[in-house]
């Protein structure tokens, strides 16, 4: 999914890598919802 930049997060059994900026953050709550 996307590159690893920082420590994984596992939520509802998801799990993604939180970014650095903030687009890359919105995406990731994007994929998680």
């Amino acid at each position: 999914m996307i590159s690893v930049k920082l420590e994984k997060h596992e939520i509802d059994g998801v799990v993604y890598t939180s970014a650095e900026s903030n687009i890359d953050r919105v995406f990731c709550l994007l994929l998680v919802r």
